[in-house]
C-alpha cells in the first residue's frame, strides 16, 4: 500500500481538525482544577483530559480509517497489524505542565506505514501553532510553509537536552519545555536549533521529527540505524549547521 500526495493531503487536513478539538478541549480543561495520577514516576503522571483525548482520537480516526492500528501512550496498541498504517498518539505531550498550570503541553497525532512517519501533525493549543508535515512534501506552521534553518553556530545555538545531559556548561544555551513535541516542533521552526533526549517513547517523537525532517532538520538515533516507531529510542534533532559540534558534544557526555 502506497499513499497518493493528494490521500497525504486529505488525511492531514482530517487530522489536523482533530488535533485542533481535541487541544482546544485540553486548553478548557487546562484552566480548571486539574488532578493527576502517578503512574512510573511522580513526575509521569496521567490526567482525565489525557484519557478522555486519546479516546476521542481513536475513536474519530477508527471510524474513518477502520483498518489502520491504534498506538496511544494511554491505552498501547488497538487494531494493530504490522502490514496496515497505524496512528501513535498522544493526546497531551506535557502533561506534567498541564497538571501543573505551566502553559507548554501538546497535541500529537502521526500516521505510520512501513516503519516511517508519513504524516505528522502536532498542535500546542497555548499559542494555536498548529505544525503539519506530510512525508516528502515539506512541513508547514500555521499553513505557512518552514524553511530550512538558517546559518547557526553552536556557541550562538539554544539546545534543549535533559539535565542527565549537563555534567559540563555546553557553549550553547539550554531551554527546555517539558514536551519534547513542541521543543523539536521548535527546531523545526528555528527557535530552538537542536534537541536531545537518551529515551523518548514513539508518540514523543514519532508525529514532530517528520515535522523536523520536512522542515530541513536533521533527525537520527545516535545508538540505532534508524529510529524505530514501535520502541523507544534516543533522538537527536539540529538544525544542519550544528550537526557535528552538537554531536560531538553529546557523545563527549555519554
Amino acid at each position: 500500500m502506497t499513499f497518493t500526495s493528494q490521500e497525504l493531503k486529505h488525511i492531514a487536513s482530517t487530522v489536523s481538525a482533530i488535533a485542533i478539538e481535541v487541544g482546544e478541549r485540553a486548553l478548557k480543561g487546562f484552566y480548571t482544577s486539574v488532578s493527576s495520577l502517578e503512574k512510573t514516576s511522580p513526575h509521569d503522571v496521567v490526567t482525565k483530559f489525557d484519557k478522555e483525548g486519546e479516546e476521542y482520537i481513536y475513536q474519530k480516526l477508527s471510524a474513518l480509517y477502520p483498518d489502520y492500528g491504534f498506538l496511544g501512550e494511554e491505552g498501547g496498541y488497538r487494531n494493530y497489524s504490522k502490514a496496515n498504517p497505524f496512528w501513535i498518539v498522544d493526546p497531551i505531550d506535557g502533561t506534567l505542565n498541564f497538571s501543573r498550570g505551566i502553559p507548554a503541553f501538546s497535541v500529537s497525532i502521526a500516521l505510520v506505514h512501513h516503519g516511517e512517519a508519513v504524516v505528522g501533525v502536532c498542535f500546542v493549543p497555548m499559542t494555536k501553532e498548529l505544525f503539519c508535515a506530510k512525508a516528502g512534501e515539506g512541513a508547514t506552521l500555521n499553513g505557512a510553509e518552514l524553511t530550512p534553518p538558517k546559518k547557526m553556530d553552536f556557541a550562538h545555538s539554544i539546545l534543549s537536552l535533559s539535565p542527565s545531559h549537563l555534567k559540563r556548561t555546553p557553549l550553547a544555551a539550554i531551554r527546555r519545555s517539558g514536551s519534547s513535541v513542541i521543543d523539536i516542533c521548535y527546531v523545526a521552526k528555528g527557535a530552538i536549533d537542536g534537541f536531545y533526549d537518551s529515551l523518548l517513547n514513539p508518540w514523543d517523537f514519532a508525529a514532530s521529527s517528520l515535522i523536523a525532517k520536512e522542515a530541513g532538520a536533521e533527525v537520527f538515533s545516535l545508538k540505532e540505524s534508524s529510529l524505530d516507531m514501535n520502541k523507544k529510542s534516543d533522538i537527536l534533532v539540529t538544525n544542519k549547521h550544528i550537526t557535528d559540534s552538537f554531536t560531538k558534544w553529546i557523545l563527549e557526555e555519554a
